[in-house]
């Protein structure tokens, strides 16, 4: 089991059954990130695998 997506008025939560956590504030869905704070994101805030990724459909 991995990341489990909740979406709320603004934001994205995801959550792992094991504790890890991020939150993705959604001010316009224009808007893109930087690169290297999509980056940070994904390897140092919620410590995403290649197979978390394929399993929310970012890859």
């Amino acid at each position: 089991m991995g990341f489990m997506k909740k979406e709320v008025k603004g934001l994205r939560l995801f959550k792992h059954p094991d504790g890890r956590r991020t939150t993705i504030h959604l001010h316009n869905m224009d808007q893109t990130f930087a690169v290297g704070t999509l980056k940070a994101i994904i390897e140092e805030q919620a410590e995403w695998t290649e197979t978390d990724l394929e399993r929310l459909g970012i890859l």
